[in-house]
């Protein structure tokens, strides 16, 4: 008995290791089994599938796809919920089962600008993915090629919307035919607040037209990303 029992204690030490019998761990999402190791397969299959929300500059590598994941890893590549009660009493360097992985519902704002009557007008829009299921509120700094700017300016998309548009030419950075005026909004100034509860919910805030080649009577500057009202 002894015998048997070290030799199932060294069968678990190999699983997950480059010696794991792969044959036995599931290549995607919805083939793990709720109590079994996740692998980097599997999880790269949840984020392919929209089920997990990737991070910023990750690659899950796959080299190793049928590698089992650590929590560490889990926290660092995906969002998460890091308080699900199951994965919180892992240590970081422990594997992480399907059941433990809470994802948090992933709030994309896109912010945008869009011409007014006659382009003559500027509107810079944020859009979210999704309706909200609470408030949010983006606050950052602007400033125009026309010399126009403010500090602190606010975007609020209300709960039960998805959508919301605001400054506006009577913020004074419309400019006169559309000609030459680009408003841009810096991005170490841009902070997110709502009531949301950050375990279930990641808001990330992007845009399709930020360019930081725009032409600024000023200068233009790395803090400074252009935001085109007009074509």
């Amino acid at each position: 008995m002894k015998l048997r029992n070290f030799l199932g204690l060294i069968m678990l030490v190999l699983l997950c290791t480059s010696f794991t019998p792969y044959r036995y761990f599931a290549t995607t999402w919805a083939g793990t089994a709720g109590n079994q190791a996740v692998t980097r397969a599997a999880l790269q299959n949840a984020v392919d599938l929209g089920i997990l929300t990737l991070k910023d500059g990750v690659t899950i590598p796959g080299t190793t796809p049928l590698r089992c994941v650590t929590k560490s890893e889990l926290l660092s590549w995906v969002y998460v919920d890091p308080n699900d009660s199951d994965l919180s009493g892992r240590s970081n360097s422990q594997l992480i089962i399907k059941n433990s992985v809470t994802a948090k519902t992933a709030i994309i704002i896109t912010l945008y600008g869009s011409p007014g009557v006659g382009c003559e007008e500027v509107y810079l829009n944020a859009d979210a993915n999704i309706t909200l299921p609470g408030a949010i509120t983006i606050t950052f700094d602007w400033c125009a090629d026309n010399n126009a700017s403010a500090t602190a300016y606010s975007l609020t998309i209300n709960s039960g919307a998805a959508g919301t548009a605001a400054l506006e030419n009577t913020d004074n950075f419309g400019g006169s035919g559309c000609v030459g005026t680009d408003v841009r909004i810096k991005p170490s100034s841009l902070s997110v607040s709502s009531s949301l509860s950050e375990d279930s919910y990641v808001i990330l805030v992007y845009s399709a037209f930020w360019d930081n080649g725009c032409n600024f009577g000023g200068g233009a500057s790395t803090d400074q990303i252009c935001v085109k009202g007009c074509s």
